[in-house]
């Protein structure tokens, strides 16, 4: 797995679909632009995302920041699967809320699921992968 150049104080590491973030200290919405803007490369590239965020140094994320990804999620719901690590009450809440977000502006919320240790997380987003890169794969092209 190769390591990307950090966004702030935020690591991350790319394997094909699979990116993990390491979130450290609060997200700005600087730092969600920047982190977009690699996933959806990702989604050009691959066809998919499959996204581990790992929370267990992360911190808050204001309203723009929650705005920006549930657009983000509402645009690329059938090609993002999230697995997500750690993180306290809150954290989990704003994730939760920027899905239900996802849902509410476009009818489906990506995938998401909440993990106590990365190891699940890399095995559940492999099992997804599957599935996901099948259905991507296998759709038929948008008409003209």
């Amino acid at each position: 797995m190769r390591e990307l150049a950090p966004i702030s104080g935020h690591r991350l590491f790319q394997d094909g679909p699979l990116l993990v973030y390491r979130q450290h200290e609060n997200f700005t919405l600087a730092d969600a632009q920047t982190s977009t803007a690699i996933y959806s490369d990702v989604i050009a590239k691959e066809g998919y995302l499959l996204l581990l965020l790992d929370f267990r140094q992360g911190g808050s994320a204001d309203g723009d920041v929650r705005r920006h990804l549930a657009h983000f999620g509402k645009e690329n719901a059938d090609r993002l699967c999230i697995a997500a690590v750690g993180g306290n009450f809150m954290l989990r809440t704003t994730l939760t809320l920027v899905l239900t977000a996802a849902k509410v502006l476009g009818g489906r919320q990506p995938t998401v699921q909440f993990f106590g240790n990365e190891e699940d997380a890399l095995a559940w987003l492999a099992a997804s992968g599957a599935n996901l890169s099948t259905l991507v794969h296998n759709r038929p092209p948008p008409n003209p």
